[in-house]
């Protein structure tokens, strides 16, 4: 492939095609470069952006068994494995220990503990989508008076359901409100 990309610079698969060959070599950080040059050049590249996606399920392999035992709904010890993970994990910046805690503490019913867990993952690798859509989740537990509001509505209370959005709206930190839709 890099005797392709010298002839043929404007080519972007063949620069695509090498970050898959250095993908299935393990070289992620070299499938990662040469998927970001074509992604700088075409954003919207559907070869370069599912081989981004590979790169983050990739990640995922060093917490593999924190994973079993969270599918099989063995909570506290899928967090102990991601906690035994987590210095490994910040050492070489991948987000899936911190990831993996933040759903795990998400079922143990912790969202403020969770959201933590997914802003270290965010902070390790922005691109991470599993905690960005974590921090979505655990963020809009967090809204208490929200879903009391709909509790409301929903047994049909609906001046007092009416009153609890507007504490809802005014409770909610800006950076949240767009996860609040009123009834």
């Amino acid at each position: 492939y890099e005797d392709l990309i010298n002839r043929y610079p404007k080519v972007p698969a063949y620069e695509t095609g090498l970050g898959y060959a250095l993908l299935a070599e393990g070289h992620a950080a070299g499938a990662e470069a040469e998927f970001r040059k074509v992604l700088a050049n075409d954003p919207g590249n559907a070869s370069a952006q599912a081989g981004i996606g590979a790169l983050q399920i990739l990640k995922t392999r060093m917490v593999k068994d924190g994973w079993d035992a969270y599918f099989k709904g063995e909570y506290d010890k899928a967090l102990s494995i991601f906690d035994g993970k987590r210095n490994e994990a910040v050492a070489i910046k991948n987000p899936s220990a911190e990831d993996g805690r933040g759903w795990t503490l998400l079922a143990l019913g912790k969202p403020r503990e969770a959201r933590d867990a997914f802003r270290a993952a965010i902070a390790m690798d922005p691109q991470f989508f599993y905690s960005s859509s974590g921090l979505a989740a655990a963020e809009s537990r967090l809204l208490v008076s929200y879903r009391q509001a709909w509790a409301l509505l929903d047994l049909e209370r609906f001046d007092e359901a009416v009153a609890m959005f507007g504490k809802a709206r005014g409770e909610t930190p800006a950076e949240l409100r767009w996860l609040i839709q009123d009834g």
